[in-house]
Parts: structure tokens; C-alpha cells; sequence
């Protein structure tokens, strides 16, 4: 990744956002929030940026505005980022961001929500 993005440093792409994400698993926390924030500033509307964006900021212990931004995803979309199926299998996000993104989901209530309906699935 770290490649490819110094190829291309003036061209923000979407993979750049995995990129973050696996420098935060290496604990590279303060230059996978930088990247995240460049992604960010290009696709400032896609859910995904959003949800992860909010996971860097309770990471740093900024629990108020992590739950503002994620909060900014519609409710449809950021109800996925409580589904351990989504996460797993279409975002693959690393440990890492899954255990700081339940701190998030906690927060504003939607882990309880995705638990209610699978429940009334069943």
C-alpha cells in the first residue's frame, strides 16, 4: 500500500482507505488517521469513510465527535456497521477497527437495534 500511495500521492484512491486501516492494525495510529483523513476529504459522503473515521476519533479517545460522524451516515447504511456478517465478510475491516467500532455502535445505541432485529427475524 505504502507504495502505491507514494506513486500516487497528488491522486487520493479508495484503497487508500485499506491502507489506513492496516497501518491502525500495526498500531500505526497518528499516520492511518492521516491517510484517513485524506480519504475522507475526497469521498467525505461514503459510509465506509465515515464509520471508520469515527472509529479513529474513540480511538483517541474522542467518543462525542466519533459519535456525531458516525451518527452522519444514514440509517440504513450505518446499521451494517453493527453486523458482524457485513463486517466480516464485505469490509473485512482487521480486529483493531472491529473492537473500536463497537465501542461506537455501543454508543449510539445501534448494537441494540441490529440485536432486536435479528431477534424478530428468528
Amino acid at each position: 500500500y505504502s507504495v502505491a500511495i507514494s506513486m500516487t500521492s497528488n491522486e487520493v484512491a479508495p484503497f487508500w482507505l485499506r491502507a489506513a486501516l492496516v497501518k491502525f492494525q500495526l498500531g500505526e495510529g497518528k499516520d492511518s488517521f492521516n491517510l484517513l483523513k485524506r480519504v475522507e476529504n475526497k469521498f467525505p459522503a461514503a459510509p465506509e469513510v465515515r464509520a471508520a473515521y469515527a472509529t479513529m476519533l474513540a480511538s483517541q479517545d474522542d467518543m462525542v465527535v466519533a459519535q456525531q460522524k458516525f451518527l452522519e451516515i444514514p440509517d440504513k447504511a450505518r446499521l451494517r456497521f453493527s453486523d458482524k456478517s457485513y463486517l466480516q465478510n464485505v469490509v473485512s475491516w482487521p480486529p483493531s477497527m472491529l473492537d473500536e467500532l463497537a465501542k461506537v455502535t455501543a454508543a449510539v445505541g445501534d448494537d441494540k437495534r441490529v440485536s432486536a432485529v435479528t431477534a424478530s427475524a428468528l
